[in-house]
């Protein structure tokens, strides 16, 4: 009996450890969604910004005009590389949550596997034992396991 209420409770602190990731995932998923819009927007303002600076200087015939598309130009170049950075790291960002959930699952799925305690041959001896004629209490005292578990046994396959 102690063992079923182990699995239940294990069973239950499994469950809400995945609805956790699943909700935190969900949560870090939209903000670098967020990120990501962000980083199109900028990269398309910036980009019309040098195309409206061209457009101007093909109208300016000065020298000051073209100075002014130069630092414009440095500038943009200065913004652009900086956006690139943020792109690298978000993605690297993404990348480790990606790794770190992978490692949650691998750690949890020991956890989820609930290993038999008997092989199948005992269940067989137990069954035949029971069919023999022996008390629960026999059996167990012939195979050294608990009382709970032949009676577990013996409800899965039916028999008492």
């Amino acid at each position: 009996m102690m063992d079923l209420i182990l699995v239940a409770l294990i069973s239950v602190a499994v469950f809400f450890l995945f609805v956790f990731v699943y909700i935190r995932e969900n949560a870090i998923n939209k903000k670098l969604k967020l990120y990501e819009k962000t980083f199109d927007l900028i990269n398309q303002n910036i980009h019309k910004l040098e195309k409206e600076l061209k457009s101007r200087s093909h109208h300016e015939n000065t020298t000051g005009g073209d100075q002014n598309l130069e630092e414009f130009s440095e500038v943009s170049r200065l913004i652009i590389d900086k956006f690139q950075e943020l792109q690298k790291d978000n993605l690297e960002f993404k990348e480790s949550i990606i790794e770190r959930y992978l490692e949650l699952e691998n750690k949890i799925k020991p956890i989820t596997a609930v290993a038999p305690s008997s092989t199948g041959l005992d269940e067989n001896r137990i069954t035949t034992l029971f069919s023999n004629g022996f008390s629960i209490e026999e059996i167990a005292k012939q195979l050294r396991i608990g009382t709970g578990e032949v009676e577990f046994v013996l409800k899965l396959h039916d028999i008492k």
